[in-house]
């Protein structure tokens, strides 16, 4: 029996219980929340899964658990506290592997130093951009394999760019390797938003990235009816990906090859990690490493972007 631990009960914490519990493997679950109401809500939804082994079980607390070990952990809490829950979850207890959500950490110095807390423990960290295990993206990596540029754009009306934009970047990431990119703020609308979580924001507008591979933008703007479309230009290609729509098509040499696109649910892949760190002792999803080199620029542009338009210092960076 491997023992879980998801830290975090809200909306995508208690998706995590719903794909967790749909492991092949034998799971000792827990689920750790100071709220009641949250607490109940994610048993609520437990109930809707079939198990996935019907020996799993899962045990629901409102206080960290100490002196226990740990396969999994999974850290569902919003970016401000990240990287306290994760001191001291490693402060009372042993863990092999943390799937962290993301945006990671609102403050620079916290990349550095959950970096370290890591190291120490010998714990490996993963960050949950799960666009990287969609067939449709596995697929593109091969297919744009070998391809000297890629340009990429992501447009759209209310898809969230400051919460958002880090997965764009990942994916950018994994279909080239290119972890390296200068990005531009200068087409951000100064009025920004507020979230809807309270305390946190919003923008509109465009994001420039440049890379060594090719440039992407962003674009994101104001519209009730949110959409959100994805294109890459390569010498060979124009792909196309509408994930709300459901396809992805690509022209090549005066032909055009159309594909159903899946997007997959939280509660459709965390069992899915869970089996596959059982199995291999790794993940596909993005490494806390690599995962660092993409969020800190980005943490860095957005704050500054904050700033500008508050007209105030932040000594964090108000996304989630």
């Amino acid at each position: 029996m491997h023992k879980i631990l998801i830290i975090g009960a809200g909306q995508l914490g208690a998706r995590h219980l719903q794909g967790v519990l749909k492991s092949e493997h034998c799971l000792q679950i827990t689920v750790v929340d100071p709220s009641n109401a949250s607490l109940l809500n994610a048993q609520k939804l437990g109930k809707e899964i079939v198990l996935g082994n019907e020996n799993s079980t899962v045990l629901y607390l409102k206080t960290m658990p100490t002196q226990e070990e740990y396969y999994v952990t999974i850290i569902a809490t919003t970016a401000g506290i990240r990287a306290a829950v994760t001191q001291e979850l490693l402060k009372k207890n042993k863990v092999k592997h943390i799937i962290f959500e993301k945006v990671l950490f609102q403050i620079l110095e916290e990349y550095h130093s959950v970096d370290v807390l890591l190291n120490r423990y010998k714990t490996r960290g993963w960050v949950n951009c799960p666009r990287r295990i969609y067939p449709t993206y596995q697929n593109l990596k091969e297919l744009l394999f070998g391809e000297e540029s890629v340009d990429m754009e992501v447009v759209g009306n209310g898809w969230g760019l400051a919460c958002n934009s880090i997965h764009f970047i990942d994916l950018y990431a994994y279909l080239t390797s290119v972890t390296a990119f200068e990005l531009s703020i200068k087409d951000l609308e100064k009025n920004v938003l507020h979230s809807k979580r309270e305390g946190f924001y919003e923008t509109l507008g465009e994001l420039y990235g440049k890379t060594p591979k090719g440039d992407f933008k962003l674009i994101c703007q104001d519209n009730v009816t949110i959409s959100c479309s994805i294109n890459f230009k390569t010498p060979n290609y124009d792909i196309h990906i509408n994930e709300l729509e459901g396809f992805y098509k690509y022209h090549r040499d005066g032909n055009t090859v159309y594909t159903e696109h899946q997007t997959l649910y939280q509660s459709q892949l965390s069992g899915q990690n869970i089996d596959e760190l059982i199995i291999s002792d790794s993940s596909s999803l993005t490494s806390f490493q690599e995962s660092c080199l993409i969020h800190i620029p980005f943490i860095k542009a957005m704050q500054a972007h904050f700033e500008l338009s508050l007209g105030e210092k932040l000594s964090a960076c108000p996304i989630t």
